[in-house]
């Protein structure tokens, strides 16, 4: 997984097409592969592509529903931006960078394919000693995480250990290790900076005494 920083971030738009994703979440900062093959899913792409390349990446809550209705994913996705998308057989190999976390507001298509209006959540955080002090701890855990034999590539590393913004921090780590969807979601659903890091902070912990 490729880490993107300071990058400039395209306009979004407040309508996207959706793209459902099984046991996958999409965080900002971060490049993610993905294989898709459903044809309603397909034809969303097919229109991002044609367009602003931007769609709307969510989990399902159940990997297993084949076409899902809105009711069927998570209110909370990630906007991406398709950096590469080619055809293989009958299915769609795209390469996607996460930019922002969005709620979905409104779904104003259900047919050919899912769109939803957006809305950005603002990536807000406030450093004081209570934050720093979790910022610190999140480290020292990653760095154990690493030691221990947990999967880490050397570029997440060098993005882990050089960003000082603590949203960024939480949204690389949680790319980057192995954890339940729905773990990684809740995390990708929380605003508050502070509970992100502590929420993180108590999945390194689990994940370090496994």
């Amino acid at each position: 997984m490729a880490i993107y920083l300071d990058q400039q971030k395209p306009r979004l738009k407040n309508e996207l097409p959706i793209v459902p994703l099984r046991d996958t979440v999409v965080f900002p900062s971060s490049m993610v592969p993905i294989t898709v093959g459903r044809p309603k899913v397909k034809l969303g792409l097919d229109s991002a592509w044609a367009g602003d390349r931007l769609a709307v990446f969510v989990a399902q809550k159940n990997p297993r529903i084949e076409n899902p209705a809105p009711n069927d994913i998570y209110s909370v996705g990630t906007v991406g931006l398709i950096r590469r998308l080619w055809k293989v057989d009958d299915e769609y190999n795209l390469a996607v960078e996460g930019l922002s976390r969005v709620y979905l507001k409104e779904f104003t298509q259900i047919d050919p394919y899912l769109s939803v209006k957006v809305e950005e959540i603002p990536e807000l955080s406030q450093k004081n000693e209570e934050s720093e002090a979790l910022f610190r701890n999140v480290l020292a855990k990653i760095k154990k995480y690493g030691e221990l034999g947990g999967i880490l590539t050397l570029e997440s590393s060098i993005h882990i250990f050089s960003t000082d913004d603590p949203n960024q921090l939480v949204n690389i780590i949680a790319a980057s290790i192995e954890l339940k969807t729905s773990d990684k979601q809740q995390i990708l659903e929380m605003v508050d900076t502070k509970a992100r890091l502590s929420r993180l902070s108590e999945l390194l912990s689990r994940e370090i005494r496994i």
